[in-house]
C-alpha cells in the first residue's frame, strides 16, 4: 500500500482523468472506479474528470452510454448469447468516446476488466 499512498501524493495538484466502462460502485470494474475516484480525491478533488456510464455524487463526470450495435445486439434474441461481442463493441465505443472528449490532463488512468 505505501507505493500507492507515494503515487498518490506526487499526484496533488495535477489535472486527473479518470475512466471506467462502468456505473462507480457497481460490479467490479464500478468497485474499482470509485476506488479510484475516492482515492485521487482526497488529494485534489477539484482537478479531476471522470468519464463513466453514470453520474457520481458532486464530481464533473462525462456520461458515455453503451454503444448503437451493443444494444442493437442485447435487443436481439439469438445475438444476445454473443456476450464477449457484446462487451467487446460496448468497451471499443466507450474508449474511442473517451479518446475523442478527453480533456488536457497530467495524468490518466483507466478501469479495465476482462470478460
Amino acid at each position: 500500500m505505501k507505493g500507492m499512498e507515494k503515487m498518490m501524493k506526487r499526484s496533488a495538484g495535477l489535472r486527473v482523468v479518470l475512466s471506467g466502462n462502468a456505473q462507480p460502485g457497481n460490479g467490479g470494474q464500478g468497485l474499482n472506479l470509485k476506488q479510484m475516484i475516492e482515492g485521487y480525491a482526497e488529494e485534489d478533488p477539484h482537478d479531476m474528470h471522470i468519464f463513466c456510464q453514470g453520474p457520481y455524487l458532486d464530481f464533473p463526470v462525462t456520461i458515455i452510454g453503451q454503444s448503437p450495435i451493443s444494444r442493437f445486439v442485447a435487443r436481439t434474441p439469438g445475438l444476445r448469447r454473443m456476450r464477449d461481442f457484446h462487451v467487446s463493441k460496448n468497451d471499443e465505443y466507450f474508449d474511442r468516446r473517451v479518446a475523442a472528449q478527453m480533456p488536457d490532463c497530467e495524468l490518466f488512468q483507466g478501469a479495465t476488466a476482462s470478460v
